[in-house]
């Protein structure tokens, strides 16, 4: 019996194993560790696109939420470099295009008007590419859905800019576009908590307010599955209470 049970421990899947199997959200890791495990892989198999898209996924995601500018700067940074290698080395596959995408798209996040405007450009042609490549992919028809929704909903600010910068608001970018890509992503990862919620905010924006609110509730009986998804239950909660 132990040596049934040490052949066991030896056989088990290491943590790091199980990450870069299982997609980014549903690893069951803390993102700081999944960062730190990726990290380690790469430097160790510096050829393992497995490896390199998802340091760039948890690098991005962590960036998005730290508050130190500096850190997040030097988490972006890294985000930025290994999605460069992914889209360099492994073209042909659209997790490269996502976490390109994804990177611009947190820094969009915390920069000013102007800056947003312009990676809005380089957002959407990494998202062109990725979809090319796999129309289906959850991340990338989410980041659309960002996207559409982000430039169909801008401040008079951001329109001054867009109207500079890229000569006015891109064709097709509506928020009956985004709502488009929001139940393509939802359709493909119907338990995700945060599809949900750009979902909601969405169907709000065009005033379909009962469906709005039949989003959050569903969403808000989701399980907590991730470090990002308890900050999502709050805006959910937040949202629900303005419909």
């Amino acid at each position: 019996m132990l040596l049934l049970l040490m052949i066991g421990r030896l056989c088990a899947a290491s943590p790091t194993d199980s990450l870069l199997t299982a997609t980014p959200e549903h690893c069951g890791l803390r993102d700081s560790v999944a960062l730190r495990l990726c990290r380690t892989h790469v430097a160790a198999n510096p050829s393992s696109a497995p490896a390199r898209w998802r340091e760039a996924y948890f690098a991005a995601t962590l960036a998005n939420r730290e508050k130190d500018e500096t850190l997040r700067e030097a988490l972006l940074q890294e985000a930025r470099t290994q999605a460069r290698w992914m889209t360099a080395n492994q073209p042909q596959t659209s997790d490269a295009w996502f976490v390109a995408a994804l990177s611009d798209a947190v820094d969009a996040q915390h920069c000013g008007s102007r800056r947003r405007v312009e990676l809005s450009r380089s957002i959407r042609a990494n998202l062109d590419r990725g979809l090319a490549v796999d129309s289906t992919h959850p991340g990338l028809l989410y980041l659309s859905g960002r996207w559409n929704y982000a430039l169909a909903n801008l401040s008079g600010l951001e329109k001054t800019y867009v109207n500079l910068v890229l000569g006015g608001v891109p064709k097709g970018a509506t928020n009956e576009a985004a709502l488009k890509a929001f139940l393509h992503a939802v359709e493909r990862r119907p338990d995700d908590m945060l599809f949900r919620l750009d979902l909601a905010r969405t169907l709000k924006a065009m005033g379909l307010k009962e469906r709005a609110r039949t989003e959050c509730v569903r969403a808000l009986a989701f399980p907590i599955r991730n470090d990002e998804d308890p900050l999502t239950h709050a805006k959910l909660q937040k949202l629900l209470k303005d419909l």
